[in-house]
């Protein structure tokens, strides 16, 4: 399966509100992803209002895939979201989406410290952000667990795209920009 990771443009607006209307399961956590139609306009519509880095990956014309990172009030620090439709999961598109991500978080805006939020009784992610670096934060109730991840704070230790934490090099470097990022 050939599929593009790259930065998201508003230009894309309509193709990512069609991939979250048949995004499955809907409000599973933190109600991310919104349940109807209306809330999802409104969520797409307030992470470029609120300049959160985004990306997309694509198969053929449909995006399938979609990842924010969404800064903190350090400006060292993000949450990082992910989202996968359900049809194009089990095939490595959320890993790669992922550490696409990360790169870009790493590599641009030098971020010191990433976290995620996810379902302990989500498995399979558990499973993907373990196998990037990520640990359980300090709540262990597996119903609520922060998974994050340290990392070096000045990527200039990494060697090239060859990351000092993860130990591998990294499947692309994401655009220096996502057009509705930050405002600057």
């Amino acid at each position: 399966m050939r599929a593009n990771l790259r930065a998201f443009h508003e230009s894309d607006a309509e193709r990512l509100f069609d991939m979250y209307r048949h995004f499955e399961p809907k409000g599973e956590f933190q109600g991310l992803p919104p349940r109807t139609a209306l809330q999802i306009k409104k969520w797409l519509t307030q992470l470029c209002e609120r300049g959160f880095y985004q990306f997309v990956i694509e198969v053929g014309d449909r995006i399938v895939g979609h990842a924010a990172l969404c800064p903190s009030h350090r400006k060292t620090e993000a949450e990082v979201a992910v989202f996968l439709q359900q049809d194009y999961r089990g095939h490595g598109l959320g890993k790669k989406l992922l550490l696409g991500t990360l790169n870009f978080g790493c590599k641009k805006l030098e971020l010191a410290r990433v976290w995620i939020f996810v379902m302990g009784s989500n498995l399979v992610a558990l499973h993907l952000f373990e196998s990037v670096g990520f640990r359980p934060g300090r709540d262990g109730d597996p119903l609520k667990w922060e998974i994050e991840m340290e990392r070096p704070s000045h990527c200039a230790k990494c060697k090239g795209d060859k990351c000092a934490v993860f130990g591998e090099t990294f499947p692309m470097t994401v655009g220096t920009h996502a057009p509705c990022g930050p405002k600057r």
